[in-house]
């Protein structure tokens, strides 16, 4: 069964939902005095949780709303995730001890890194080939959808007025004989 683009990202901020119930519920779990790391183990898991919950909901009922905000919100679950999961995974933690705690932060971390990932595939900032080959697509005016060789001369489209604004990343490098 093929998933389709929007199903992917669907199913990786589920991932997320309930890889961050099991992060805040095994840290809260371990809190006798929630104090320091704990504590931001906690507020991790309910923050992602919460966030995860209601793109879930977006996704079921307001797809267009979703379709808007979910770069922007995956972008910061990346950010958020990764700080969760440094802090959680940390040796001087007492997450770190708490094994569904320890592989539930990466596996937050990496769902919200897939999430980013096929968000940034549906806009058109990268293009995926069935080969594995990734094209990142990356402009000051925002995504043009069509990459520019790496061997385009910029001496050339200067004199056209067309700048290069973007860098396709699987064409070979100039040769330098």
């Amino acid at each position: 069964m093929e998933l389709t683009e929007k199903r992917k990202v669907q199913l990786a901020v589920f991932i997320l939902f309930v890889s961050s119930i099991i992060v805040f519920a095994g840290c809260a779990d371990a809190c006798s005095s929630c104090k320091g790391r704990l504590a931001f183990g906690i507020a991790g898991g309910v923050i992602a949780t919460f966030y995860s919950m209601v793109m879930l909901v977006l996704y079921r009922f307001k797809e267009d709303l979703a379709d808007k905000i979910d770069l922007w919100v995956s972008m910061f679950s990346v950010a958020w995730c990764c700080a969760v999961v440094g802090v959680n995974t940390s040796p001087s933690s007492v997450q770190a001890g708490i094994l569904n705690v320890y592989y539930f932060s990466w596996a937050m971390f990496f769902a919200s890194l897939i999430w980013f990932f096929y968000a940034a595939t549906q806009r058109g900032f990268v293009e995926a080939s069935q080969k594995g080959d990734v094209t990142f697509h990356f402009t000051k005016e925002g995504n043009t959808g069509k990459a520019v060789p790496a061997d385009a001369d910029p001496v050339e489209a200067a004199e056209e007025g067309k700048a290069p604004t973007a860098v396709d990343s699987t064409a070979p490098p100039p040769s330098t004989e």
